[in-house]
């Protein structure tokens, strides 16, 4: 997702030192700071591969948000006092998400006749052209867009705010409140401090970031220009060539395959029946088939796409001959999660491109 418009009003980006995750979006990433640091955890398939070129070994993670990063990130650096701001970890203002994010749409309100909580687009073709992707027909964005609102209500939950009062709030949330929490309890000699607006957090002190700021005697402040890396990039640049070919083999297989199910698809929608072209067809694309599973016995693109190939293996694995109907159900689904991992590997591609740019 590009999130570089909530960079937009920024104007003072060169003051700043950045720390962001490698798989963040390239157009925030090329953005000019006064120093950027990348901070690679071990939640994502990209990074773990990323750890292995320069032998990471320090237990980074992200526990699914960026709150945490920054705040081992702050640990990791040595600083004697947190300060916890714009972590409302609940919906203040009828707000799920930020201003100008991919569903800034959203709002969170109390419906008076159900008495409780319940999220709402406040423009539903806006949200359904948030949620649409490339691949989506009308009547995915239009199922699947309900199915998301009726998640995102099924998760919500209320928490106690700093007033003391009930605040709404999603299931996951209450999971980063928790281990905030217990972050707390593990921490010596650092004061933590909780400037947000929205949820109580045990083990920070809440007070107004005026208030804090106004005791501040003087602001910390640590060298981090003098931090100096010693990374392997040749054994990086290696890797990241055989990846490179690797993943671009890979695409040229999965197009393949698109090609040839949609041609299997045509012929099955014409006919009306399993032809004995579709048979050919079938043989070609498992062999095609075939190619794949050995590309996949490379460790890299197997960390990388097995989440693709989880799904084709179970439907490889039916007996989707038995009719029409079985081998239509089976072409949409192979056409489908060949689709994603099409994509999938444009995504990697990209940036790793992008991790190589940086490197040289």
């Amino acid at each position: 997702v590009d999130n570089s418009i909530q960079f937009s009003d920024i104007d003072f980006l060169d003051k700043v030192y950045y720390i962001s995750d490698i798989s963040t979006n390239p157009k925030t990433i090329y953005l000019t700071y006064k120093n950027h640091f990348f901070f690679i955890s071990q939640n994502n398939f990209f990074n773990h591969w990323i750890r292995e070129c320069f032998d990471i070994e320090e237990n980074l993670k992200s526990l699914g948000t960026s709150s945490h990063t920054a705040f081992q990130s702050a640990l990791l650096m040595g600083f004697s006092k947190i300060i916890f701001t714009g972590q409302d970890l609940a919906y203040k203002d009828e707000k799920c998400y930020s201003s100008g994010s991919q569903y800034g749409m959203l709002r969170c309100v109390f419906n008076n006749e159900k008495q409780k909580y319940e999220i709402i687009a406040s423009d539903m073709n806006e949200f359904k052209n948030a949620y649409r992707l490339d691949w989506m027909n009308d009547r995915q964005v239009e199922e699947g867009s309900i199915k998301f609102l009726e998640k995102l209500n099924k998760n919500l939950r209320t928490v106690k705010g700093k007033d003391g009062n009930l605040v709404p709030t999603k299931a996951d949330y209450l999971v980063f409140i928790k281990i905030f929490e217990r972050e707390a309890e593990n921490i010596k000699n650092v004061e933590l401090i909780n400037c947000s607006n929205g949820a109580d957090i045990k083990g920070y002190k809440n007070m107004n970031l005026s208030d804090v700021l106004s005791e501040l005697e003087n602001i910390e402040k640590l060298d981090l220009s003098a931090i100096k890396h010693e990374y392997h990039f040749e054994k990086f640049l290696l890797k990241a060539d055989i990846l490179q070919k690797n993943l671009e083999e890979m695409r040229i297989l999965a197009e393949n395959t698109l090609s040839t199910i949609q041609k299997i698809s045509d012929e099955l929608e014409n006919k009306k029946k399993i032809t004995a072209n579709i048979v050919e067809l079938l043989k070609l694309y498992r062999d095609i088939y075939k190619e794949i599973l050995v590309k996949f016995e490379d460790k890299d693109i197997n960390s990388l796409l097995a989440f693709c190939m989880y799904d084709i293996k179970k439907v490889m694995s039916s007996n989707f001959l038995t009719d029409e109907k079985a081998l239509m159900d089976a072409l949409k689904n192979i056409l489908n999660y060949f689709t994603i991992m099409k994509q999938s590997i444009g995504y990697y591609s990209q940036h790793l491109a992008d991790a190589k740019a940086l490197v040289l």
